[in-house]
Order: C-alpha cells, then structure tokens, then sequence
C-alpha cells in the first residue's frame, strides 16, 4: 500500500519507551504541608493584625481559647486517585507547585498510619511540647485564576547571529478521557450499525497514544471482519470569543488498514466543517503529540472539534489528552 503524505502535521513528537525509562528520576518537592491537629500545653489568647498582599489588612483577629492548634510540615504528595464526588469522574491532576510561602489550598485529611511521637517545638510564643499528633489537613500549592503557562524556548545561531523565540501556551480546556463513557457534552455519532467511539479499550489494546490510564478509541479490527465503521467524536461547545491564537492538541495512536483518521473545526456550533488534520494510506503510531493552529476559531464564540474515523475491518485509532491551548510568539 502507497502512503499518501498527511494533508497537516504541525507537531509530531515520538517519545519512545526505552528512553523513558532511562530517563532519570527528579526527586519531588516537598511543596505541600502536611497538618496535624495536637494537644498544646500553652493555653493561647490574644489579638492580631493581619495583613496578606491578595486581601488586604484585618485588623483585630482574635486567637481563641479552647481551638487545638495545627502543626504543619513540609510534604510530598503522590496522587493514588482522585475524583470529584459531584460526577464520580475521575481527576487527572494540574502540574502546580508553589513557591514558598506561596497560596495553598487545604483538605481534610485522614490517614491510617501510627500517630507520630511527641515533638518539642518552639514558635514567637515559647517553647513547649506537642503531644496527640493526628494529621487532620493537607494542604496543596494553589495559583489564582486558571493554569499555569508552558513556556518553550527555541534558540537559532547563524554564524553571525542568534535568535530566541519564545512560545507562551495557557491551557483553556482538557479532556484526559478517564471515565468509561462519553466525557460531559462530548458526544458520538454512529454512522453505521457496526458501533464507534469506545472509553473502555474493548479488545483491548492498552494506551499506546503516550497518556495514560483510559482513552479514546474506535476499533475497528475488534469490531469484526466485513463491517463499516463510520464515527464522530463530537466535543462540546467551546468559547474562544476571547482568544487570538489558540491551538488544538491530543495524543494519538493510529494504525492504518483501509481507514482515514479526520480531525474537523467548527466555528458555528456544528453547523459547518472543515477539516484541520487528516492521516490514511499509512501507520502514524504513537507515543505521539499532535498540535494544531486553528486560527479560524479564534475570537469565535460556538468553536467544536470532532474525531472522524471511517474504516472497513481496518486496526484502530487511539486519542487521548486532548487540549484547547491559547500560545502566542
């Protein structure tokens, strides 16, 4: 079978295995503090002014009597699972670390481990020790408004000069695809009887996009000899009236046999489409990073991206991390 060049790559970046792994390990900061809620021999009382640059002064705050004090130390935290108890959907956690002091943002916290020992300490009001620890907070690092940016940095030199440019992304919008369905707003659209767009690796084929954990994925081959699949992976509603330059991203994994693997935009809610990133005629496999400019969206209010896979008893198209990013020169 011939290859047919891809009609738009802007990014494509492979990361194979073995490198991975030989990629040292970087020691976790411990930029959490751990709280622990313990029994005080020093009876505090007392007024205090407070002054913090995001709220301002407060004055005349009281310390009160009878409130077991905390006593937080530095930690490093390592995420088993998290979900938000509102939908049960599973959260795939923000890279945000904080400088120290920095804003933190503190949950309630229990742990089945061995209280640790009495511990002597000494603070502004004395020296004393601290008895009864049992950890009631974790507190985490915390930015105001929306994620951090990702900078990169790209140096040219010429034998006569050197060139910097630097690109600034803020992420607008993730889907990680970690549930077993259809993501909230996403939507699939079978065109044939033959099935589509699954969440829970059917055959299954294990995340080979370079994300992790569950995915997007149409099967083809798992869906039977003979059949016709023809399916869209529609994303929801997506405000860009506010953005000048933003950039489609996912992570995929697309083996060829008898298939097109078609990434669409559009800027009116779904009425029209256009097509912005298409691949068949030959394997593009991951690990592997796609990043496309969508400059037609930009400024519009009604911007949707859809996933179309059509095929006829081919492999399979894996998608996963998908991501609206706002990157400016």
């Amino acid at each position: 079978m011939n290859p047919v060049r891809v009609l738009l790559r802007v990014l494509l970046v492979v990361a194979s295995t073995a490198l991975a792994l030989a990629t040292p390990a970087v020691a976790q900061v411990p930029d959490h503090l751990k709280c622990y809620k313990v029994r005080d021999p020093l009876q505090l009382s007392g007024t205090v002014d407070l002054d913090s640059p995001q709220f301002g002064v407060d004055t005349g705050c009281k310390i009160l009597q009878g409130i077991p004090p905390l006593f937080c130390v530095p930690a490093t935290k390592t995420v088993v699972e998290v979900r938000d108890r509102a939908t049960g959907q599973p959260i795939t956690p923000l890279p945000i670390s904080g400088p120290d002091p920095g804003d933190r943002l503190c949950y309630k916290l229990k742990c089945d481990a061995p209280s640790p020992p009495d511990i002597q300490v000494t603070d502004q009001f004395g020296t004393r020790t601290l008895s009864g620890l049992r950890a009631k907070l974790l507190c985490t690092p915390a930015v105001k408004g929306g994620p951090p940016t990702t900078t990169t940095t790209t140096t040219t030199t010429t034998t006569s000069s050197t060139t910097t440019s630097t690109t600034i992304c803020n992420q607008l919008l993730s889907e990680p695809f970690d549930g077993t369905t259809p993501p909230p707003g996403w939507t699939v659209i079978n065109n044939t009887t033959h099935g589509g767009w699954e969440f829970d690796d059917p055959h299954p084929r294990g995340n080979l996009t370079g994300g992790s954990g569950n995915f997007a994925i149409i099967d083809s081959d798992f869906l039977a000899i003979g059949n016709t699949e023809d399916t869209f992976l529609v994303s929801p509603v997506i405000d860009l009236s506010t953005v000048a330059d933003p950039v489609l991203g996912f992570d995929s994994d697309y083996r060829d046999l008898n298939s097109v693997a078609d990434v669409d935009l559009s800027i009116d809610g779904g009425a029209t489409w256009t097509n912005v990133w298409a691949h068949g005629g030959s394997d593009a496999r991951g690990p592997s990073h796609v990043a496309v400019p969508i400059a037609a969206a930009a400024g519009k209010p009604q911007v949707q991206i859809r996933f179309h896979y059509q095929g006829t008893w081919a492999w399979w198209w894996e998608v996963d991390n998908f991501t609206i990013l706002s990157c400016a020169l």
